[in-house]
């Protein structure tokens, strides 16, 4: 890795670790934050790194919708997205999305459950400016946008989980949603 990549690396952990001791001071546990309460986090700073058009754009709305398709993995991780939001900009969180709910939604998680229907969920969101992301491997490679994998890394007797990002760069370009290149520089892949 290129030294400036672990720089912007570091500086965009550091703003997740600062998100996540500022904004949920309850998650804190003796073994740390758990791996949803860290996808929650990133998910929030994607918010800072990514530009949509037009009428969805942040500048000119004063409320976001993260949706959730299929089953909820994060439990009362979301918690986040209350305590992020402030007069300027609300964060809603719509669980169980539909079809319907789409025209509605900035991102949209695609959780595990929903695997099996990956293609039609990549399809249907294509007609509209929604950041995708998943956790369900090869997400990106079929057309998602933002693939949150969990790698584990071990330091002698000491284990952590990491997040890794595979991007999807040509896909979001073909939604009109640009994604900052300091996100794209910590992905540890980049599909353009």
């Amino acid at each position: 890795m290129k030294i400036f990549q672990l720089i912007r690396y570091s500086y965009l952990r550091s703003l997740i670790a600062c998100a996540m001791l500022l904004l949920a001071p309850s998650y804190s546990t003796a073994d740390g934050p758990t791996e949803y309460q860290v996808k929650a986090a990133f998910i929030y700073q994607f918010t800072k790194y990514v530009k949509w058009p037009g009428g969805m754009s942040l500048d000119s709305v004063n409320q976001m919708n993260i949706c959730i398709w299929g089953s909820n993995p994060f439990g009362d991780a979301l918690a986040i997205f209350d305590k992020a939001s402030n007069a300027k900009l609300r964060i809603n969180v719509i669980k169980s999305a539909s079809a319907a709910d789409l025209p509605k939604c900035h991102m949209l998680f695609v959780g595990k459950s929903a695997e099996s229907g990956i293609a039609s969920v990549i399809a249907q969101s294509s007609a509209h400016p929604i950041l995708t992301i998943s956790e369900v491997g090869g997400f990106a490679g079929k057309g998602g946008m933002i693939e949150m994998q969990t790698v584990e890394k071990s330091i002698g007797v000491f284990s952590r989980n990491n997040i890794s990002l595979i991007i999807n760069a040509k896909s979001a370009q073909k939604s009109s949603i640009q994604i900052d290149a300091q996100l794209l520089e910590i992905a540890q892949s980049v599909i353009r």
